[in-house]
C-alpha cells in the first residue's frame, strides 16, 4: 500500500521536527513530535537528539545509511505506530479525541473518558464551530461566546466558577433562564427579553445534545424543559415615520447620518443586518434591465438571493463609493449592537414613538414599502430570501390590521363631509 496514501486517510498529523533547547550541546538539535488532531495541537520530545545535517527537513525524518540512523528512523516509526493505537483506542472509547490525550496515551497515562465541564466544553464546541464556517456563520459564532458570557456571569451570581456536565440538571436551567430574563444589561439598562432569552437557552440545549451524541454525557437535563415561546410584534414605519427621520437634521452628526443611510438601505432592500455587513462591491452588477441587482447566498440561510437595486437604495449605494472602492464593502462597518444604539438615539431625536432597530428596516420593506403597494405576497417572499411563504404571511395580516386602521380614518373622515353636507342643507 502507497504510504502517502494511507497518511492520507489519518485523521490526525503527526509530525517530527527539530528544535534547540538549553539542555542541548552545540551542533545539537531535539527531536519533538507534533501532534494536530481536531483543531487541537500539542509538541513532546522524542529524547532523541541529532545534529542538524543528518536530518531530512521536508521529510521529518533521518536521513544516510549508518544503522545508528536506521535505528533511529525505526523509533519514529514506531512512535507513529503507537499514537495510531491510542487514537484509535480513544475512537472506541467514543472520545472526542484531543492532541493531549494522545500525548497522554503515548507516554503511558491511562486512557480514561475526560470529564468535561460546560464551560471546557463549551470552549471546544465554539472551536468545533469555528471550523465549519458553511454551518455556523460569525454572527451565530459570536451568539454562542455570548452564552458563554452569560454562563460566567450567572455561576459567579451563585458562587461556582463552573459545572461539570454530567451535573447539568433541570433545576440549574430553570435558574439560568430566570437569570437570564432578570439580569440588566449594563448598557440598555433593562433585562433582555424573552424572546433574546430563549436564544441563549436554545444554543445551550445544541451544546448540551452536541455532548449526548459524543456520548460524553448520558442524561438530557433538557428533558421535559419548554423553552416559552412568543410571537413577537412585527414593528414598522410607516411613509410618515420615514419622511420624519429622512428629513430631519440630526443635529448635523455625522455618524447618524451614515447610521441613518445603512437604515434606509435596508429599508429598501429588505437584508438583513448580517447580509447587509457582508454584501461586498462583487456582489452588486447591473443587469440586461440596466437596474443594479444584488446577488448573495444569506448568512442565515445560505440560500442565494437575486434582487434588484431600488432607486434609493442605489443613491445609498452611489454615495459611498468611496468606501466601497477603499474597502471593498458596499457599507461602512459597524457592529449591531452599536449601530441599534444610534438607531435609538435617531428616533428619540426624531420623535418617533417606535424603538429602532436595524430589523425594523426588513420589517418596513416588507409592509410599508411592499405590500401597501400591493406587491404581491410571492414577490414579497421571495424579495426577502423567506424559504417559506409562510414566514412572509406574518407581514400580510400586519398590514391588513394597518389597513383596517386606515380604514376607521377614512370613515371617520366621510362622517365628517356627511355631516358638514347635513348641516349646509339645514341652514338652505
Amino acid at each position: 500500500m502507497n504510504v502517502k496514501n494511507l497518511e492520507a486517510k489519518l485523521p490526525y498529523t503527526v509530525k517530527f521536527f527539530l528544535i534547540k533547547t538549553k539542555a542541548d550541546i552545540e551542533n545539537q538539535l531535539s527531536v519533538y513530535c507534533r501532534v494536530i488532531v481536531n483543531r487541537t495541537k500539542t509538541d513532546f520530545s522524542m529524547d532523541i537528539t541529532v545534529d542538524p545535517a543528518d536530518w531530512d527537513e521536508s521529510l521529518g525524518c533521518f536521513k544516510g545509511t549508518s544503522k545508528q540512523l536506521h535505528y533511529l528512523n525505526f523509533k519514529l516509526s514506531e512512535a507513529e505506530g503507537k499514537l495510531q493505537e491510542v487514537y484509535y483506542e480513544l475512537e472506541r472509547q467514543k472520545v472526542h479525541v484531543m492532541a493531549s490525550m494522545m500525548k497522554d496515551g503515548y507516554r503511558g497515562k491511562p486512557l480514561q473518558k475526560k470529564q468535561y465541564s460546560l464551560l471546557v466544553f463549551l470552549d471546544e464546541f465554539i472551536e468545533e464551530a469555528k471550523s465549519k464556517p458553511q454551518v455556523y456563520t460569525l454572527p451565530t459564532i459570536a451568539h454562542y461566546y455570548a452564552l458563554k458570557s452569560h454562563l460566567e456571569s450567572f455561576f459567579k451570581g451563585i458562587r461556582i466558577k463552573d459545572i461539570q456536565l454530567e451535573n447539568v440538571s433541570r433545576n440549574m436551567i430553570d435558574r439560568f433562564e430566570n437569570w437570564l430574563l432578570s439580569w440588566e444589561h449594563p448598557v440598555l439598562k433593562r433585562p433582555m427579553n424573552r424572546n433574546t432569552a430563549n436564544k441563549y437557552l436554545t444554543k445551550l440545549k445544541v451544546v448540551i445534545n452536541n455532548a449526548i451524541r459524543k456520548e460524553i454525557i448520558i442524561k438530557n437535563p433538557f428533558q421535559g424543559f419548554m423553552i416559552k415561546a412568543i410571537r413577537g410584534k412585527k414593528v414598522f414605519l410607516t411613509e410618515e415615520e420615514l419622511a420624519i427621520i429622512k428629513n430631519h437634521a440630526l443635529g448635523n452628526n455625522l455618524s447618524l447620518m451614515r447610521v441613518r443611510d445603512m437604515f434606509f438601505f435596508s429599508v429598501y432592500t429588505g437584508l438583513r443586518f448580517s447580509d447587509s455587513m457582508s454584501l461586498k462591491a462583487n456582489a452588486v452588477v447591473r443587469g440586461g434591465d440596466g437596474n443594479l441587482w444584488i446577488t448573495i447566498d444569506q448568512l442565515k440561510t445560505k440560500e442565494a438571493l437575486h434582487i434588484p437595486l431600488l432607486k434609493p437604495a442605489e443613491y445609498i449605494y452611489n454615495k459611498y463609493e468611496e468606501n466601497r472602492i477603499k474597502t471593498g464593502h458596499i457599507l461602512p462597518r459597524i457592529s449591531n449592537q452599536k449601530l441599534n444604539l444610534y438607531l435609538k438615539e435617531i428616533g428619540k431625536l426624531a420623535g418617533i414613538q417606535k424603538t429602532l432597530t436595524y430589523h425594523v428596516a426588513r420589517h418596513t420593506f416588507a409592509t410599508t414599502i411592499t405590500m401597501e403597494k400591493n406587491v404581491d405576497i410571492k414577490t414579497v417572499s421571495k424579495w426577502l430570501g423567506h424559504s417559506s411563504i409562510k414566514t412572509t404571511e406574518v407581514y400580510a395580516q400586519v398590514t391588513k390590521a394597518h389597513i383596517s386602521q386606515t380604514a376607521q380614518r377614512l370613515n371617520d373622515g366621510m362622517d365628517d363631509e356627511n355631516s358638514k353636507k347635513k348641516k349646509h342643507k339645514t341652514k338652505g
